[in-house]
């Protein structure tokens, strides 16, 4: 793997650094056009003054995933903060080969985090080009029509996501981990081209009113952690799931180099050794000891944060 680290003054630094640290490791990248490129996996990659949008490709010029997903803007309602990301901003960029595996991080506000990622699946026998692609939202920044709402995140370890209408609702702002159908745009936040049953990049029967698997694969693994004997947490399997007919599923992404972790007893950029492997530790979006869970068991779908409780990830890291 390869680690690069840095900091940007805009929107289109951070886009920048992604390019430059891809670059050296087989990626191509096409000015012109946008799009970088490794083998079968094609990015485009664009931004604007307050989002970063990545979209997935099954070629240089189309095949596009079925939206965009971003880093950036997070709420965007009236008397709520933003949560922006403001300027100089802290990022860094994680590099791997075989399989190809991106994951930038941007730090911002002291204690805010903000993540995208993309690279191709390690699960044999997709029919498709086995690209994911990934980021904190989906194509618009969250918005609400209950007057309360003015935070962007409903995550409990059991699910992730809610959803009131094509224009409102709320996101778990972690890799894979909504659970409900995505009318709202905001929850389209993931995609993989598995192609299985014809259905191109979606990981469910290509219908926006299904709800997904999500975080619910590895829901009691992640609601164990820490330790009460050693206070550690168990790096846990990062996956996603389609649905299929007949009420089956099929793995379809299995992330080689990242992993689920609650980091109650780790802060944010932590290194973690086990063995001869290190691991560096962060929120999914902010860190909150003090509501650890995130949603509360039996909180209705609008209940919002503006953290990610102890819900974090860890990356494979040989850096400094």
């Amino acid at each position: 793997m390869a680690y690069y680290s840095g900091a940007a003054s805009d929107m289109a630094a951070l886009r920048a650094a992604i390019v430059n640290s891809c670059l050296n490791h087989g990626w191509s990248w096409n000015s012109s056009t946008n799009v970088l490129s490794k083998g079968a996996l094609f990015l485009l990659l664009t931004n604007d003054a307050l989002n970063l949008s990545l979209t997935g490709r099954t070629s240089a010029t189309a095949g596009d995933m079925p939206n965009a997903v971003q880093l950036g803007r997070l709420m965007q309602k009236s008397g709520a903060a933003t949560l922006d990301v403001t300027y100089p901003a802290e990022w860094e960029c994680f590099v791997f080969t075989n399989p190809d595996e991106v994951w930038f991080v941007v730090r911002y506000d002291v204690d805010r985090y903000q993540w995208c990622s993309f690279g191709g699946s390690a699960v044999a026998g997709l029919e498709g080009t086995g690209m994911w692609v990934a980021a904190i939202r989906g194509p618009v920044p969250i918005n609400h029509d209950i007057s309360s709402v003015v935070n962007p995140f409903y995550i409990r370890a059991t699910e992730g996501g809610g959803t009131r209408s094509l224009g409102s609702g709320l996101t778990s702002g972690a890799w894979g981990w909504n659970t409900v159908a995505r009318e709202f745009q905001a929850l389209r936040d993931i995609f993989v081209h598995s192609n299985f049953d014809g259905h191109g990049w979606h990981l469910n029967e290509a219908s926006l009113t299904t709800a997904l698997i999500g975080v619910k694969s590895v829901s009691q693994l992640i609601q164990a952690q820490p330790s009460a004997w050693n206070s550690e947490a168990a790096l846990i399997p990062m996956r996603a799931y389609k649905l299929r007919p007949s009420f089956k599923t099929s793995l379809v992404a299995d992330l080689v180099n990242i992993r689920h972790v609650r980091i109650d007893n780790y802060v944010p950029g932590q290194i973690i050794e086990l063995g001869s492997d290190r691991w560096k530790v962060y929120p999914w979006h902010r860190r909150n000891e003090a509501e650890r869970d995130g949603i509360a068991p039996g909180d209705v779908a609008w209940i919002n944060k503006d953290h990610t409780g102890t819900f974090g990830y860890a990356i494979r890291y040989d850096g400094p």
